[in-house]
């Protein structure tokens, strides 16, 4: 055994570059794979940990407070399948948070009173909470991201409003299926709760042992849309447990999957890379190999050297990748429970680590074995001739004599087709870089920036200026006054806020019950920012639009039939044509003729305006608001001040006219105070605006957030892409200039530069990486086909692809001409020498 080892020690000292190289190739696939799959063992344990830690309840069920009643607790109280449940208001958003030196940072906040979390999970309210002058206490998972400390203030925004809070401290959330979670005191919830729109009552359920709890939140749907008076399809939202631990899994595993698929390429790459290693290494050491038999070694020790020289250097590599993929794996985990609101400690699992570890080790011991046992099929009689076979009467390939251009180009290929089989494991290597590289480069570009993300995948209309209206308007005349405006380039008439169910095969398909949100408009030609996959949008009364996403769920294609539900009201309609939507997904499209088909008694409430070019938003929302009244809600707000009696009872008159219209359905009113001998009136004929959004303005903002997910993922994709071409063309060169050195050397004296061969090593992988780049992309597109059809259709330039094709093929020609620097250390005189 000693005997081998220093054979082993031997050829790693001669082969240090190599041997180095190669090292950090094996500890790049050690620390990528073991971390990915660390990761993904230990994303399952989050959720439990999370439930276990927090005491929360399991499963939710979401009602939009507008439609809520106690009553449908009815069905839960006594219910055999029903351990316990409680219930709690909230209201939430994507709220602009703001940060001293960075300005606003867009955040998926939920806001929840003391009281009220106590009911929903094991917390303990904080003694400086009641304290504190606008308290809020946040979830540390946001702690970060959101760089607050306790002390700090907070201040949020939206709908042109401001509140600023003083955090108090930070705490362990349990499940919530809203972003993160804020407690905040009664005082502020209820300003909240008056001015934030999207309010809810959270229904917090624990199902019995053995019960079935999708079929408990089903029965609970079906008890409440029996109880109410109003439609719930858009309303009423229910997750089990077991869709809250698939669901988490599936978005915290994501990164750890794409790191997965990059360490399978660097195992490929390193596999390749030994077998050329050492077949090139015996080749070389023919001679050596005969004088060692000669002294008495058998080819199962020289063998085993071969074997040892791999193990050794696996060993070392994956012993000093060890640490750092525990502390990637422990990135992954942070990163991955902070995506679902989790910031409690965590844990790397170890075993995955070793096992990984322990699996490149042996998968590197056993390509070393069948690859070193080649050394029995030389005879020593090989080593006595220098390793030169029996004269081959074959036909020359490519013979020198009929070259007609570059000579330099003729050598590099003629090498190409005599050692061809020596070139298929670095196609393997650079198919498999193109791929990563390729599909990144896509997708970054396509994801690169928030107008493009707007324009192609939203799956929303995008104006400039949204107005959902209040009290009596006519549509057709309000929109006909807004056109009339100089800087209104034209006006359309959404409907907004409208949920449905929609199935296909007469609901009889597993995705019967699923909902959706309407988009309505009177004619898609006037739309702009609709992206079509195939087929047309609607445009009867009998037709429908629908997502990517939506249907692959729903199992339909264009041409067939599914039938759209309304409150207690089914219609079929025939699917058009497939939406690009990446930003909501959950969305069929119908005309207002095709909406009315369900509720006749439809009228638009929502304008979306679009402005002239150079048309100034603010100041023309500025004017809007003088035209037509402050939105709803500042009404609300009003507090009774003023200089004058008069000033006073209008903004009470106000507030309570703006209350009556928000909150009971009041279309118009009026009001006559008499003051003495003064009759004060007004009415609300200028409270017409409930709510403004700049809509672009606010969806670019969510395209952002969209634009880093994807930028990261693809810059990890080709860096790594990109490390691994130059590490493999390193050791290629390498290995080919030690095997080839005395021909390189004759080569030299005959009066072929350094620059001449350094040209002809490095064009004889051009060949392999055209083939290779050509079967990369086929892959790669392939695997865009893939998010085409579950996720959006990502649109792809021909031209693009076949740039950044050329730009892979140079990027190789480059690596491997530098990669043959060595070529100059070749001395003529040294081999004359010899």
């Amino acid at each position: 055994m000693k005997k081998i080892l220093r054979l082993s020690f031997a050829n790693i000292k001669k082969h240090k570059k190599e041997t180095f190289l190669l090292m950090i190739l094996i500890m790049l696939g050690v620390v990528l794979l073991s971390a990915a799959v660390s990761a993904v063992t230990g994303i399952k344990k989050i959720t439990p940990q999370m439930v276990e830690a927090s005491g929360c309840y399991k499963n939710f069920v979401s009602i939009r407070q507008k439609n809520y009643s106690d009553r449908y607790l009815e069905f839960l109280k006594g219910n055999p399948d029903v351990e316990s449940f409680d219930h709690t208001s909230f209201v939430t958003d994507i709220i602009k948070v703001r940060q001293q030196d960075e300005g606003d940072v867009l955040t998926d906040l939920s806001f929840v009173t003391v009281s009220g979390e106590c009911r929903m999970e094991s917390y303990e309210p904080d003694p400086d909470f009641a304290t504190a002058e606008h308290p809020i206490l946040l979830a540390s998972s946001i702690r970060e991201k959101l760089e607050v400390s306790e002390g700090d203030e907070f201040t949020i925004s939206w709908d042109n409003k401001e509140f600023t809070f003083t955090v108090t401290g930070f705490y362990e959330t349990g499940l919530w299926i809203y972003g993160s979670k804020a407690v905040v005191s009664e005082e502020d919830f209820v300003y909240l709760d008056n001015t934030m729109d999207d309010r809810y009552e959270m229904i917090g359920i624990n199902t019995a042992e053995g019960a079935d709890s999708k079929a408990v939140i089903a029965g609970f749907k079906a008890f409440a849309e029996e109880a109410s008076v109003n439609d719930l399809s858009g309303s009423f939202y229910g997750v089990s447990y077991e869709e809250t631990v698939s669901n988490n899994e599936i978005n915290m595993s994501i990164l750890s999957i794409i790191m997965i698929i990059m360490s399978a390429v660097i195992v490929i790459a390193i596999m390749i890379m030994i077998r050329f290693r050492i077949v090139s290494d015996i080749r070389e050491q023919i001679v050596s190999i005969g004088v060692l038999e000669a002294i008495g070694y058998t080819s199962g020790q020289i063998a085993a050297s071969y074997i040892a020289e791999y193990l050794l250097i696996a060993l070392v590599s994956s012993l000093t990748g060890i640490a750092p993929a525990i502390a990637m794996a422990k990135g992954l985990l942070r990163n991955a429970a902070l995506t679902v609101g989790y910031g409690g400690p965590l844990t790397a699992p170890m075993l995955p680590v070793f096992i990984c570890t322990a699996a490149i080790i042996l998968f590197i011991g056993i390509t070393a074995f069948s690859r070193a046992c080649s050394v029995r099929k030389y005879p020593p009689v090989m080593a006595f001739r220098k390793g030169i076979g029996t004269h081959s009467f074959k036909k020359t390939i490519l013979p020198l004599e009929k070259t007609k251009g570059s000579v330099h180009v003729r050598l590099a290929v003629k090498d190409l087709f005599v050692n061809a089989k020596n070139h298929i494991g670095l196609t393997v290597c650079i198919m498999a870089c193109t791929v990563l590289a390729l599909t990144g480069f896509i997708l970054g570009t396509f994801f690169g920036s928030p107008d493009r993300i707007l324009n192609s995948v939203c799956g929303h209309e995008l104006c400039d200026i949204r107005i959902e209206t209040v009290g009596d308007i006519e549509p057709e005349a309000f929109a006909a006054e807004l056109e009339g405006m100089d800087e209104v380039r034209q006006v359309l008439t959404p409907a907004v806020g409208i949920g449905v169910k929609a199935a296909f095969g007469n609901g009889a398909g597993k995705n019967s019950d699923a909902s959706y949100e309407l988009e309505v408009y009177d004619d898609y030609s006037k739309t702009s920012t609709i992206v079509l996959t195939e087929g047309r949008l609607p445009e009867h009364d009998n037709e429908v639009g629908v997502t990517v996403q939506s249907q692959k769920m729903i199992g339909a294609e264009k041409g067939d039939t599914i039938t759209i539900e309304y409150g207690k009201v089914k219609k079929d309609y025939v699917i058009t044509g497939v939406v690009n939507s990446a930003v909501n997904p959950i969305t069929v499209y119908l005309t207002t003729a095709g909406f009315k088909r369900m509720n006749p008694a439809y009228s638009p409430s929502a304008f979306d305006i679009y402005l002239e070019e150079g048309a100034d938003r603010k100041a023309f929302a500025d004017l809007l608001r003088e035209r037509y009244g402050k939105e709803i809600a500042e009404y609300k707000d009003n507090k009774t001040t003023g200089d004058t009696t008069e000033e006073k009872i209008r903004a009470v008159a106000d507030k309570r006219m703006a209350e009556a219209m928000s909150e009971e359905g009041v279309s118009y009113m009026e009001y006559a105070i008499c003051v003495g001998d003064r009759v004060i009136t007004g009415s609300t004929s200028l409270m017409k605006i409930k709510t403004l959004t700049f809509e672009r303005k606010e969806m670019e903002e969510i395209a952002n957030m969209i634009l880093v997910s994807f930028a990261g993922i693809a810059a990890i994709m080709m860096i790594v892409a990109g490390i691994v071409v130059i590490l493999i063309l390193s050791i290629l060169m390498a290995s080919t200039i030690r095997r080839q050195y005395k021909e390189l050397g004759i080569m030299k004296g005959l009066g072929y530069t350094s620059r001449e061969l350094k040209f002809q090593l490095a064009f004889r992988i051009v060949p392999v990486a055209l083939l290779a780049v050509i079967l990369g992309t086929v892959l790669s597109l392939l695997l865009i086909e893939v998010v085409n059809a579950y996720v959006c259709k990502v649109m792809i330039s021909a031209l693009t692809v076949v740039l950044l094709d050329i730009a892979i093929l140079f990027y190789c020609f480059i690596c491997a001409y530098i990669s043959a620097r060595r070529i100059k250390k070749i001395s003529v005189y040294e081999l004359i020498s010899e």
